[in-house]
């Protein structure tokens, strides 16, 4: 699995770029790397972009997305996060992980476009400049 993550501290942003082959065993060790990270404290906001993945379909159930929202649940600050998505298995796996959390500390939604994924982020950046961005993650 390819997977990086950049964090904007001017915005309070983290940026998760997975591609190609993923699986949820990679995501959960990412996610605990990225936690450490020493400016991950500012993080507020966070943008996951699974464009382009490709989900091993036994990945896709509803377990393995309870026990990717315990990981996030694990995130001590508030936090809005937002799924970019473009396919109908990204779209599946991340529906339902938003369809099983439950948190006291932020909200998910799922989208497809970078413009809404901004507008969900209160985030004022050019659409374009922001994908740019994404993909030079």
């Amino acid at each position: 699995m390819d997977s990086k993550f950049l964090i904007i501290k001017e915005f309070n942003l983290s940026i998760e770029r997975y591609k190609d082959d993923t699986n949820l065993e990679d995501m959960l060790k990412f996610l605990d790397f990225e936690y450490k990270h020493h400016d991950y404290s500012y993080v507020s906001k966070i943008l996951v972009d699974l464009r382009g993945c490709k989900f091993n379909y036994k990945d896709v159930c509803v377990a393995n997305a309870l026990q990717l929202a315990n990981k996030y649940r694990e995130n001590k600050n508030y936090f809005s996060l937002v799924y970019l998505t473009n396919s109908p298995i990204e779209t599946a796996f991340s529906t339902l992980c938003v369809n099983h959390i439950h948190l006291n500390n932020g909200f998910f939604e799922i989208c497809s476009t970078v413009g809404t994924a901004l507008k969900i982020l209160n985030l004022e950046i050019c659409p374009e400049e922001f994908e740019e961005m994404i993909k030079n993650i």
